[in-house]
């Protein structure tokens, strides 16, 4: 299975990856901007992006010196496992991927998702805007329901639009009791503190058993390869 070696890729090099998937314009590439910035002198970083052009904002992310790849994914913008498996290649080919620690995929949402979309992510994050809740329930898509974060976003709006966030946030535990969720504002800077904390402390748990595992590999005197 292609998302088990991608999977499998991500642990040798001893990095934390998330896949954050929505529709368009939820804010999810100003999300990811801010999440580099507040890492960027803590952790090593690489960003991964599926766009409808091939490209995306790619002089954007290298600006913050980055490993930066986009894939092209013809129509859908999606990003599946066997494009993902292209991605890491290009990573290996071009940088030092064993010297990660976090690896974010920018991923658009494929509206006919079945309940096997995983592309190797240790976590999955399905993201909408405050306003996508109530034109599109969240219920309606898969990836919420199997999702381990929910964020939504854009909540400055909620007074304008008149929605009750309490509700929306409700509704969300309601769907995927499991999910943490968190509701923030990328132009306010409300929620990101959290949403930033979540970041971190994935990467830590994930850091604590690559360690472990390295413990393990030493006493076995297993060469260690790609372990860290």
């Amino acid at each position: 299975m292609i998302a088990a070696r991608n999977r499998a890729q991500f642990d040798a090099w001893g990095a934390t990856c998330l896949n954050l998937t929505s529709r368009s314009g939820t804010g999810k590439t100003q999300l990811l901007e801010k999440t580099i910035a507040a890492f960027n002198d803590k952790l090593e970083i690489a960003a991964i992006s599926g766009e409808r052009t091939g490209t995306f904002e790619t002089d954007v992310w290298q600006d913050f010196g980055i490993p930066t790849i986009s894939i092209s994914t013809a129509n859908s913008g999606h990003l599946n496992a066997q494009t993902v498996s292209e991605a890491l290649f290009q990573l290996e080919r071009q940088y030092l991927p064993s010297e990660l620690d976090l690896i974010l995929i920018e991923n658009q949402e494929n509206h006919e998702f079945s309940t096997d979309f995983s592309v190797g992510e240790h976590h999955t994050i399905a993201l909408s805007s405050i306003a996508d809740c109530v034109s599109q329930p969240i219920a309606s898509s898969p990836i919420f329901r199997e999702a381990d974060c929910i964020v939504l976003t854009q909540i400055d709006r909620a007074a304008d639009l008149k929605i009750d966030l309490d509700r929306l946030i409700l509704n969300a535990r309601q769907i995927n009791p499991k999910a943490t969720i968190l509701p923030l504002s990328t132009a306010t800077g409300e929620g990101l503190a959290t949403w930033l904390n979540w970041v971190s402390l994935q990467v830590a748990l994930r850091s604590q058993s690559a360690k472990a595992a390295k413990i393990e590999y030493s006493r076995s005197n297993i060469p260690l390869r790609s372990v860290r």
